[in-house]
């Protein structure tokens, strides 16, 4: 008796569960934030001692610096012959560098 009633509960289950292996849906990735959105503090050194006075965003800072220094290249990506010049500070959010060649 306890054999047949064994094998009768098997059997059910199997028949209620099919054979597939179970597959998770692809989910979307959640939209990459943009640091240009974020307010920094800016400082001339990454140890965030010496502070430059302004509160900006990445792009904003950019422009304040090209319209302070016409002639030179400020850019928020690093690139060939372009060093650190700024550092902005956010907190819970890495620090956003601002590279250029002025000397």
């Amino acid at each position: 008796m306890k054999k047949a009633l064994s094998l009768g509960i098997i059997t059910l289950l199997l028949a209620l569960c099919p054979g597939q292996s179970i597959t998770a849906t692809p989910q979307p990735a959640a939209p990459a934030t943009s640091k240009a959105l974020f307010i920094y503090t800016w400082y001339y050194d990454y140890d965030a001692y010496y502070p430059v006075g302004t509160t900006n965003t990445v792009n904003g800072e950019m422009q304040r610096l090209r319209n302070a220094n016409p002639g030179y290249t400020f850019s928020a990506t690093p690139a060939w012959g372009l060093h650190e010049y700024e550092y902005g500070f956010f907190l819970f959010f890495p620090i956003a560098i601002i590279y250029s060649d002025l000397p």
